[in-house]
């Protein structure tokens, strides 16, 4: 377990904790603190879930998915606490404290749960489309570094057509065009030794072999 989650918990356990005894102070052990106790109990575990998940996650994507789940889990445990302070003062029948607490329980669990549900949703998706761009973002930075790594005019002009060939194809990739992109990621080496030989009949061999299996796969 890594030292922020052992810090979030053991942060929500000394503020629970706290919370209990000022619950009791002003409630006594009668049948409403009790009822406020499990409740808050059920709060502090969505809490707790909430900021699980939270911190499993990299940092750019804690904020984009995770964090409007986290946060719901964490604004239900400041509600309930303060309904159960209140409930302790109060006194009310154990029916209606009852119907209130499930009606909050119910509003936030579910609230949370449709958040994290969305939000990993989300972030499965973008990863996904994410590893099918991967390879042809992969070739077109070869291309373009063979391209920066060309310092004769001549050479650079025509490795900026294959990189900008390259760079302006199709860039999600499906398991037909595998084979397309292997050829290219070939060829390339192929542009990078012909380049630095100054071969032009293995450069234009390269280059054609790269124009075919973009079409290929296209």
């Amino acid at each position: 377990m890594s030292s922020k989650k052992i810090v979030a918990i053991a942060g929500s356990v000394i503020a629970a904790g706290c919370y209990f005894i000022v619950l009791f102070l002003i409630g006594g052990l009668t049948g409403a603190s009790l009822i406020s106790s499990v409740f808050t109990l059920a709060a502090l575990g969505l809490c707790i879930g909430g900021a699980y998940v939270y911190l499993e996650e990299p940092v750019v994507e804690q904020y984009f998915y995770i964090f409007p789940g986290a946060y719901i889990g964490m604004l239900y445990l400041a509600v309930q606490m303060v309904v159960s302070l209140v409930i302790a003062g109060l006194h009310p029948a154990i029916v209606a404290q009852l119907i209130v607490e499930f009606v909050i329980l119910g509003i936030f669990g579910s609230l949370q749960c449709y958040a994290l549900y969305a939000g990993l949703r989300a972030r499965d998706l973008k990863r996904r489309q994410q590893e099918k761009v991967s390879s042809m973002r992969a070739l077109s930075a070869k291309a373009t570094a063979i391209c920066k790594n060309t310092s004769d005019y001549k050479w650079k002009k025509q490795v900026q057509k294959v990189a900008d060939a390259i760079r302006y194809a199709d860039p999600v990739s499906r398991g037909d065009t595998r084979q397309a992109e292997q050829q290219i990621d070939e060829a390339l080496e192929q542009i990078r030794i012909a380049v630095r030989t100054e071969n032009q009949k293995e450069f234009d061999e390269a280059a054609e072999q790269i124009h075919r299996s973009l079409e290929a796969r296209g």
